[in-house]
């Protein structure tokens, strides 16, 4: 077996590599692997997952790549210099050349050592890396000198240079992670860039071929941890989370109320969950879980269930009049409101907002047909319609009258009848509207950048987003690494 001589430069988690090891595995390659970084806990999450590969945990300043490497050869280098101080995120904050001068020792290595492909990866801001000036921020006259004079230092090397801004979704990463890969190959090797395997627009062919759709949010999602009501939180949410959840409502709610991702960051309201997600950040903290479900809230009623189910049976003997659903506010004046307007303004406490729809129930006393329900959503065809015709009725809230003289039932928007000294009025309730929200957790994060299931992070909370957010989707590390090998 042919073994493939690599070094993963500032490694961290471990997302190229783990590209690069499926890479070679896909392809019969073995791998010797060294990958060098300079934080521990990124060592030890790395060296939890690729146990067989040699790991140096030292800042790359310290380390003589000639010393290191027996031989002067590598087949490949892959690297990932720190980008911080060259993203947008940063906004006005200070930068510091020295922090920006990481891509600098991936030339040290290129110059010490002979190497047959380098991938180099950084946000796409880093093509506009230059020299500060005595405010700290970057000189607009020298935009972009920095990285023209790193290619052609690479050039000068022996390298065929290229570079290209890629899609991390387009390789079947379930993010839409947008990264500038650099790949440099000696002497005149022709470089090769991976052909995209997914699209937004699974209608479209790509040289003849369908290819497959995006991997969207609702695939890496773990839909058995369920979030915390919007409305019975301890402490209620931020007035701009609470717009954003409003405006996903508007998007997502209507008639289905489908589940969609909040995000927290720049002017970004909501997507929908069978889209990517957005890039994780080191911080982790900007896409939530918004679910809106109804709440059982009458007499036996258990829990909650899903919007997409039928409501359950009302047990009475009446048939029912046809209503159109509404929105039945609860908090002062009950104003009805069309499920495709917008909810009124959304508030802390736990019974603001009422969904009320109707449901078609059977009403004729016959059995159901094997496999069929006696209750059934309006937004599903209707079940067979028998010679006797009128078997089914349109179910809405209203008020039981029990006693004999009664006429059976009226409207909870009327006065009610005489109220005598027993019970003789029973409602019918609709169901209220809640919604769910939570931060997705590491481990669905991890997924949506292609790590395996199971993968190990060491590390508090905070530590462990911080090495998703910094790592290379794996998919997408697979797809370049595989690109050049193979050639």
């Amino acid at each position: 077996m042919k073994v493939i001589k690599a070094a993963d430069l500032f490694c961290g988690a471990g997302g190229t590599s783990t590209g690069l090891a499926k890479a070679c595995a896909d392809l019969g390659f073995g791998l010797d692997l060294i990958a060098i970084n300079h934080w521990q806990i990124a060592i030890d999450t790395h060296s939890a997952n690729h146990p067989s590969m040699n790991h140096l945990c030292e800042s790359l300043d310290n380390v003589d790549p000639r010393k290191l490497v027996k031989g002067g050869r590598l087949n490949i280098l892959v690297a990932s210099p720190e980008c911080t101080h060259h993203s947008n995120a940063r906004g006005g904050r200070p930068m510091n050349d020295q922090s920006r001068s990481g891509a600098f020792m991936v030339l040290r290595w290129a110059e010490a050592l002979y190497i047959d492909t380098l991938i180099i990866e950084n946000v796409p801001e880093f093509k506009t890396w230059g020299p500060l000036g005595a405010n700290k921020r970057p000189l607009v006259s020298k935009k972009g000198h920095a990285f023209q004079a790193f290619i052609v230092q690479l050039q000068a090397l022996g390298y065929n240079v290229e570079y290209k801004i890629l899609n991390a979704a387009d390789f079947g990463d379930a993010t839409t992670r947008k990264r500038l890969f650099i790949i440099a190959r000696r002497g005149n090797k022709t470089i090769n860039w991976p052909v995209a395997t997914h699209v937004k627009n699974t209608n479209a062919d790509l040289f003849g071929s369908k290819v497959k759709p995006w991997v969207s949010a609702r695939e890496i999602i773990d839909w058995n941890i369920k979030g915390k009501s919007i409305f019975e939180r301890k402490h209620p949410l931020s007035k701009s989370t609470l717009n954003r959840i409003e405006a996903g409502l508007r998007k997502f709610g209507g008639k289905n109320a489908e589940p969609f991702l909040v995000i927290l960051r720049n002017h970004a309201d909501a997507l929908s969950v069978d889209q990517p997600i957005p890039t994780v950040t080191t911080s982790g903290n900007h896409v939530g879980l918004c679910e809106p479900f109804i709440v059982k809230m009458y007499k036996g009623g258990s829990g909650a269930q899903s919007v997409e189910e039928p409501l359950p049976t009302v047990m009475t003997k009446n048939k029912f009049a046809v209503v159109e659903p509404f929105i039945v506010g609860q908090l002062g004046p009950r104003i009805l409101r069309s499920v495709d307007e917008p909810l009124q303004t959304i508030t802390t406490t736990s019974r603001g907002v009422m969904l009320v729809e109707p449901f078609i129930v059977r009403y004729n006393g016959g059995t159901t047909e094997a496999g069929t329900h006696r209750v059934h959503s309006v937004d599903e065809p209707m079940p067979t319609i028998a010679s006797g015709g009128n078997q089914y009725g349109l179910v809405s809230p209203f008020l039981v009258k029990y006693n004999g003289s009664g006429v059976g039932v009226q409207s909870v928007d009327t006065p009610i009848d005489t109220i005598t000294t027993k019970d003789r009025f029973g409602l019918v309730e609709g169901e209220r509207l809640d919604i769910r929200f939570r931060m997705l957790q590491p481990h669905e994060l991890a997924a949506a950048m292609g790590f395996p299931k199971g993968y190990k992070f060491t590390g508090n909370r905070t530590e462990i987003v911080k090495q998703i957010g910094n790592a290379v989707p794996v998919h997408i590390a697979t797809a370049l690494a595989k690109a050049n090998i193979a050639a």
